[in-house]
């Protein structure tokens, strides 16, 4: 047992030299709290953080989260770093003051309960968690309590604090230059901690203002008749039209601005300006109203609400047509074998020909559908082109998707070949855009 004592007062000396740049004088110069101590309390209080669901939705779920997900991480750690110095940083203070108290009185080795009082423990997470002021769910305990744990091994009082508790003596020499460096080296770790914290909040802030904005849900509702729950997106001249959209702004505080266009196919415009109401859920706002023109020009119209233009422009875009078919072809693309894009095929290959589309009616509408390919003379070739009468709305989506599947004939001729879709109703055609893909020469068997 001496054996033991004997090297642990060998290792508080061995501290006391290491700890030699700080004198008795500044040891017993209890230094007044930094600003930042106060600021780091504040700044963990106001922390940024996002609900479980937005407008309705799963966060995780929400374009844009990937984005913030690591500086909102990064951010809960930093907060959970700074609260274990905080924890830790009132109880080295408190035995610096008293030791440097006791010291000007005597530097004579004493009782722990005459320099401290009869309450002295060493540092313990468990009991700093204990009478921790700052609510934390059970994974941020867990960070925290790692954090104070590695903090006590930064500043070595293990040694230090369990000798002098077991011993249940003190030199007050010993015991002010040791907390003297701890609080400072825990006010050097706190200050880089909120520094981190602050610069980060900085920008994270922005970040979290352009996702919620971003999330704001625009549900669009067209019909002919003054209640906003009718829904129709297929007009005709002398129709009565009311433009309008529903929204969720959850999280935001104020007035949302925002400015609508109504873009005609000739690309005449209507253009208009509003406001939004922040943290509302399903709130009507009606854009326009009245009966469209008998000389409207027929076609697909176009339908865009900016929300905070010129300072973010988040677009919400919604279709309806004006005679003519009523449809849209968004997009057409190919596909080979296992459904992924290629660039060239050879004969005996699988192909998918596919084209998107957003109908205007319901029900059971048919239209006819055509897949036409071109060879590289501008022949339409008829082994791969297909032309079928099918419903223009089959399933409960906005988009819809329609393909074929095909084969690439043998003894085709190698080129660049071309694709387009079409959807014909009546005497109305829409088209598509023209895709090119190249067919090889086929495969010479080995001999």
């Amino acid at each position: 047992m001496n054996k033991i004592k004997f090297f642990a007062k060998s290792l508080i000396s061995a501290i006391i030299l290491a700890l030699m740049f700080f004198s008795i004088s500044q040891a017993s110069n209890i230094t007044p709290e930094p600003d930042f101590v106060a600021k780091s309390k504040i700044l963990i209080g106001e922390s940024i953080t996002l609900p479980d669901k937005l407008n309705g939705k799963s966060i995780q779920e929400l374009k844009g989260y990937d984005i913030i997900a690591d500086d909102i991480e990064k951010i809960g750690n930093l907060n959970n770093e700074i609260i274990a110095y905080l924890l830790i940083y009132p109880n080295i203070k408190d035995k610096w003051k008293k030791s440097a108290e006791y010291a000007e009185k005597s530097t004579k080795e004493t009782t722990i309960n005459e320099v401290f009082g009869d309450k002295f423990k060493p540092l313990n997470p468990d009991s700093l968690m204990e009478n921790s002021p700052y609510k934390l769910s059970e994974a941020n305990k867990e960070q925290v309590k790692k954090y104070i744990e590695n903090h006590i091994n930064l500043l070595n009082s293990k040694n230090f604090e369990d000798f002098i508790y077991e011993d249940k003596v003190v030199e007050p020499k010993t015991s002010a230059v040791f907390y003297s460096n701890a609080v400072k080296k825990t006010e050097n770790q706190l200050k880089k901690a909120y520094e981190k914290n602050e610069k980060l909040a900085g920008t994270i802030g922005e970040k979290v203002k352009d996702f919620i904005r971003k999330n704001i849900i625009i549900d669009f509702k067209i019909g002919d008749r003054e209640s906003y729950s009718s829904i129709k997106k297929n007009f005709q001249p002398g129709d009565p039209l009311y433009i309008g959209f529903e929204y969720s702004s959850e999280n935001i505080d104020g007035e949302i601005p925002i400015e609508w266009r109504i873009v005609a196919p000739n690309k005449r415009e209507k253009i208009g300006r509003a406001s939004l109401i922040g943290g509302k859920s399903g709130e009507y706002k009606q854009l326009a109203k009245g009966r469209i023109p008998e000389k409207a020009p027929p076609g697909t119209y176009e339908v865009i609400v900016t929300l905070y233009p010129g300072k973010g422009d988040y677009t919400h875009k919604e279709d309806y047509a004006i005679g003519g078919i009523p449809v849209k072809i968004t997009n057409v693309f190919i596909l080979g074998k296992g459904k992924k894009i290629r660039e060239s095929y050879r004969p005996g290959d699988p192909i998918l020909f596919v084209m998107r589309y957003k109908p205007f009616v319901g029900g059971d509408e048919k239209a006819l559908f055509v897949w036409n390919i071109f060879d590289p003379k501008g022949n339409k070739v008829e082994k791969l082109s297909k032309s079928l009468s099918l419903k223009l709305k089959s399933y409960d989506k906005d988009i819809q998707t329609k393909y074929i599947k095909a084969k690439i004939p043998g003894g085709i001729m190698p080129g660049v070949y071309k694709f387009q879709a079409q959807i014909r109703k009546g005497e109305g055609i829409v088209s598509s855009e023209i895709l090119t893909f190249k067919i090889l020469p086929g495969l010479k068997p080995k001999k």
